[in-house]
């Protein structure tokens, strides 16, 4: 490449500042990009640092070429993993209290639960010590969710990383979409069952 042809980028590149590089190539095609969806269940670590890098690369890089792009947080906010936290926070707040309670077997260790526990236990007193099991756990559930994705947003938003949707997969269920959906992919013949399980039929599609 000449020298005069790199001098001429450089002076589009100051002259068109922000708007260098900008296309209408998308031509607004709507698309939706999710991305990190890090569990509520700890804090965000490097591998999740990585995987927000290169979806905020990706949402801007279609943004710039002119697609309507939609930035979407998974929250997995449902199933197991957050049974276990629940169990996990209930255990820690009772130990805060001198019970000799034994933490659960595929429960959350680090030391943020015990922080939350004894932010909670500020917050809210013995009140938990005196319901039901169940109650307390479904207590702990929701409370430590909320807590660990707040700690979550403000780490995404110290690198910069933003979203216009965060996605709550416990309202999938509440709202009764999953079966909804299954209805849907069953009348349209697009699953079937093995093994005492429901299979998508996505070697159609090429996906072998």
């Amino acid at each position: 490449m000449q020298t005069g042809s790199l001098t001429t980028v450089i002076h589009t590149v100051l002259t068109q500042n922000e708007n260098f590089g900008q296309t209408n190539a998308g031509n607004g095609l709507k698309v939706n990009v999710e991305y990190v969806s890090v569990n509520p269940t700890g804090d965000v670590h490097v591998a999740h640092g990585r995987g927000a890098a290169i979806g905020d690369a990706i949402s801007r890089l279609m943004k710039k070429a002119g697609y309507d792009v939609t930035r979407e947080y998974y929250v997995n906010d449902a199933g197991n993993q957050i049974y276990n936290l629940g169990l996990s926070l209930y255990a820690r707040y009772q130990q805060l209290y001198g019970r000799e309670v034994e933490m659960p077997e595929d429960g959350y260790y680090a030391h943020d639960i015990i922080d939350i526990a004894t932010d909670i236990k500020n917050e809210f007193g013995d009140k938990y010590l005196h319901v039901s099991s169940e109650e307390a756990v479904d207590f702990f559930k929701t409370e430590g969710c909320k807590r660990e994705l707040e700690k979550i947003k403000r780490d995404l938003d110290l690198f910069r990383v933003e979203f216009d949707v965060f996605f709550s997969e416990k309202s999938l269920y509440e709202q009764n979409k999953v079966i909804e959906i299954l209805d849907i992919l069953k009348e349209k013949d697009m699953v079937y069952e093995s093994e005492n399980a429901l299979w998508l039929k996505t070697s159609l599609y090429g996906d072998d």
